[in-house]
Formats: structure tokens, sequence, C-alpha cells
């Protein structure tokens, strides 16, 4: 069986959102043969379903909830598929404006869009779709997040928030759990273009991480917004077809809580999309700690989540200098300029 075709690299960055874009375009300025793997369209999550999108439909709930004046002056209405329209285009225009594209051109970054799932195949070669090999010393991995799906009975009947941008239309109803800022977003969002919503806590107050004065402030806004907020509800415990949609079970301190609605978006937080990258071929374990700690050689953590790999990597002085200043051939180009 023949050998597949492959390219070699200084330094290969994987996905390419902001952080994978500003990690590609210093390798190369630093004088590294770099190469950018884009597994979706240029952008990655922030321009896909993270904060562009998000913000977009955000900006268009505010116009809404200013609209409800309109009727003192004349009529007023929104189209949620032209809404849609919109974020797409604004989605567009910031992948190819706003994202350095051009600037990663010009440093002679080898930019590969669309190429789907990249994969070790060792320490110092990963594969995308199609076969095509590329073998670096160094690899950064800035391949973002995916949200969390929680291990519970019937959580096939719930939808992440992206998921929810997608809708053709407002649901009349919506459960949304998880008060984090994601799960506020979308409670808001969806709110001000009509939909009955309730949003929902295990614990004992929204947004937690945040300072509790602003909690407060945030969830007597939302009240009075029409949102109905449930605090304490206790573990989630199934999920089941309702009489409107979808039904969700709690375990709270006063007994059962059952909530209803048309859609249930669950914003349990995010992890890192790793799961595609066979991380066991490069030598790399992933542990799972609720404290925030460094991780164990050969990897260590950076910009969204970062991982750096350098070849070599099952040694912890190995692992480090990936964070330092590049390879004996990268430090020789670098000073050949500086003569």
């Amino acid at each position: 069986m023949a050998t597949p075709a492959s390219d070699s690299f200084d330094v290969v960055v994987i996905g390419a959102g902001p952080a994978g874009v500003i990690a590609a375009l210093r390798a190369a300025r630093l004088g590294a043969r770099t190469a950018l793997l884009s597994r979706d369209k240029f952008g990655g999550m922030a321009a896909g379903d993270g904060p562009v999108p998000v913000r977009t439909l955000a900006h268009a709930a505010r116009l809404v909830r200013e609209a409800r004046q309109m009727p003192r002056y004349g009529d007023a209405s929104v189209s949620y598929p032209a809404l849609l329209d919109r974020v797409r285009d604004v989605t567009g225009e910031v992948r190819r404006q706003s994202l350095l594209r051009a600037d990663l051109e010009q440093a002679g970054v080898s930019v590969r869009e669309q190429v789907g799932p990249a994969r070790f195949i060792d320490e110092a070669t990963v594969e995308h779709d199609g076969g095509h090999r590329l073998t670096a010393g160094r690899f950064v991995l800035c391949t973002g997040g995916a949200p969390r799906r929680l291990p519970l009975p019937g959580i096939e009947l719930t939808v992440p928030h992206s998921a929810a941008w997608a809708m053709t239309s407002p649901p009349a109803s919506m459960l949304v759990l998880g008060t984090r800022a994601t799960g506020v977003q979308v409670a808001s969002i969806f709110a001000a273009l009509g939909t009955r919503v309730t949003l929902v806590d295990v614990g004992p107050r929204i947004l937690h991480t945040e300072d509790h004065a602003v909690a407060v402030a945030v969830h007597a806004g939302l009240e009075a917004a029409g949102i109905e907020v449930v605090v304490d509800s206790g573990p989630v415990e199934r999920f089941d077809k309702g009489p409107e949609g979808v039904r969700m079970t709690c375990r709270s301190p006063a007994g059962p809580l059952t909530l209803d609605a048309a859609v249930a978006v669950v914003a349990a937080g995010w992890v890192a999309d790793t799961h595609s990258l066979a991380l066991d071929q490069a030598g790399v374990e992933l542990a799972v700690s609720p404290r925030r700690r460094p991780p164990p050689a050969p990897a260590r953590l950076g910009l969204s989540g970062t991982l750096g790999l350098s070849r070599g990597s099952r040694r912890s002085r190995r692992s480090r200098r990936c964070r330092g200043s590049g390879s004996p051939a990268v430090r020789r180009r670098r000073a050949a300029r500086r003569r």
C-alpha cells in the first residue's frame, strides 16, 4: 500500500479561529515554515456559532425590544428568516475582513481550509480528510470548544445553543438549562423574539461565576422581560417527550419538579473540541479536573484551550520548548535575517 503524500513544516496549527490565526501568524513571522488547518470554513467556532452570530442576534433582540414602542408611530415587525440571513451575512463578512487572511498569506502561511477533521498518526504527523499528511516539529491545537452534552436519559430530545440559532422560526416556548453567559444570552434573545422562556439553574442563583450584585441585577432584568427564572431546581434526572414537546424532570429539595416547553436548550458549558484528534497517537493523555491546574507533560495550555505539542514531547523538557524560541532551524533562519 502506497504511503500517503506529506508536506513538512516547522509548525502546524490546527484550528483557524482567532487563537489559531494569531498563533500561525506569529510562528510565520518568527521564521517558521507554518501551516494552518481549518476543519470547516475559515474563522472557527467564533464565526460559526460563537461570539459573532450571538452578538448579531443579541443586537437584533435589542432592536426588537425598542421596536415595541413603534405602534405609537406605525407598524413594525421582524422576519426571523431575514434575521438569520443577516446573521449569515455578518458571519461571512467577519470571515472575509476580520481574521487577517491577507496577513497570513503575506507571511507565507500555508492555509488549508475545509479539510475536515485532522488526526494524529504519531507525535510528528497529522492527517486530514483525503489522506494527506503533514509533519512538523511543533503542533499548536486551537480547536476551540464544543457544547457539553450531559449524560442524562433523554438528552437526545434536547438541542445545544448552536442548534437554537438554526431554527427557522422562534418556538412558542423554550427551556434553557444553564445560566452562565451562553444560557442567559439564549434566554434573553428568544424572549425578545416572542418565545415564552424558562431559564433554569440547579444552583441557588444565576451567573454564579459573576459578582453577586451583577447576578441579582441581571436576574431582575430577565424577570422584567417576562422570563421565568427557576433556581435551586435540584439535579436534572431526565428528559422525556411532553405535551408541548419536551419535559424536564428535576429532583428539587421540595420534591420532583417538571417543566415543559416546545424546545429544551442545554447550555451546560463547554469542553475542549479534541475528540477527533487521536491525541493518544501523539502520546497525550487528557485528564479532566474540576480545578484549574497545569496539565501534565507533554501538554501545556494557552489561548482558548490551546495545546502545544513538540516532537519527542514525552519528556517535559521537550514539551516546554514548544513555548520557547523554536527549533534550531528556526533560530538559524532568524539569526540570518538579523545579519
